[in-house]
């Protein structure tokens, strides 16, 4: 199953998964920084506003001071969530890279049946390559069903009957 999930075509659908991830990532890149735009816009209008009232209006000069500090802790806030979501979110991979992996998906079998590759590397492999398995038990039975997410959104799904020797395992 593995390998399957290796061959060059689930390879493939991983890449153009990754790519649209990729478009989505600069969609929502856009629009934080319309928003940011905005924010700088709404502090830059706040100290404008400020600076044009009179200073013998101390009552409007106060309210416009602290709705100017309000707009600059606003902006402050938002740029720190945007540098958070450029952290958080996957960078993309080059066209090098993508080569790369078509071409380790024709020499991954040979690898994973050599005989010099030893059980711990196959299952380093395999943990590099599941992102999440998700064990479902039928209510109050003996049968189970799993999923297997791998990297770059492929899902396999297979379901057993586990053995239980009494009523109380289940």
């Amino acid at each position: 199953v593995a390998l399957q999930a290796l061959e060059p075509s689930a390879l493939e659908v991983s890449l153009e998964v990754q790519r649209n991830l990729q478009a989505e990532r600069t969609a929502l890149d856009r629009q934080w920084r319309q928003r940011l735009e905005q924010a700088q816009y709404e502090v830059e209008r706040a100290r404008r506003q400020y600076d044009a009232v009179e200073p013998e209006n101390r009552l409007v000069a106060r309210t416009l001071e602290s709705r100017w500090d309000e707009k600059l802790r606003s902006l402050r806030m938002l740029e720190e969530e945007y540098e958070r979501f450029q952290r958080e979110q996957p960078r993309e991979i080059s066209e090098g890279e993508r080569e790369g992996i078509l071409s380790l998906a024709q020499d991954l079998p040979r690898l994973w049946q050599a005989a010099v590759t030893q059980e711990r590397e196959r299952k380093e492999i395999l943990r590099h390559l599941i992102d999440r398995v998700v064990v479902t038990v039928e209510a109050d039975s003996e049968w189970v069903e799993v999923k297997v997410e791998w990297a770059g959104g492929h899902q396999t799904h297979t379901g057993f009957r586990r053995e239980v020797k009494s009523y109380k395992q289940l």
